[in-house]
């Protein structure tokens, strides 16, 4: 068995009343992101692309698995709202990117096979796509968010499959070692 489907390993945000917004602001503008979760996308964005479709999935799901028992939960605010250059991609940015970027180059050094990125890797929480509806409205509704301003411990790696029916979960694992990065 393979990955059919673009497979990204997200860290998932915890349910809050902070997550709810996001989530309410996609439900009214962005339709098809309100059926994902509120997550910072660690594999398959930027920095380096979906799992490569030769990429056997047990296989990357037993060195996730071994990894996470290695890596401590990452803490950080969201203070920033932002907005991706030439794109209607808004997102919170992270108070500290760093922990992130390690997370993501600690992955890309087990050997697992992914597809390339031209990307730099930004880490975000994006809140809307605003493909083609960029009005006065959208804009205050997404800015009224507010930033979360209390620490949220991400501790859930997950891998999701994206197909036109929507966003399914194939293996998670929650990072619980020691190793702050």
């Amino acid at each position: 068995m393979n990955f059919a489907d673009d497979t990204y390993l997200v860290l998932d945000v915890p349910p809050s009343g902070w997550t709810e917004r996001i989530l309410s602001a996609r439900r009214r503008l962005d339709a098809w992101r309100a059926a994902l979760p509120v997550e910072v996308t660690i594999t398959g964005s930027a920095g380096v692309g979906t799992f490569h479709e030769e990429q056997d999935p047990e296989a990357a799901f037993r060195v996730i698995d071994t990894l996470a028992s290695e890596v401590a939960p990452i803490g950080t605010k969201f203070l920033s709202i932002k907005r991706f250059p030439h794109s209607g991609v808004f997102y919170f940015e992270p108070a500290a990117s760093q922990p992130f970027i390690n997370l993501q180059n600690r992955i890309i050094a087990t050997g697992l096979k992914f597809k390339p990125s031209s990307l730099p890797y930004v880490p975000h929480c994006t809140i809307v796509n605003l493909k083609n509806n960029l009005s006065d409205e959208a804009f205050s509704e997404i800015y009224d968010i507010p930033p979360c301003e209390e620490e949220v411990v991400l501790e859930v790696l997950s891998f999701y499959a994206v197909d036109r029916s929507g966003c399914h979960l194939l293996h998670r694992t929650k990072l619980c070692g020691e190793q702050a990065l």
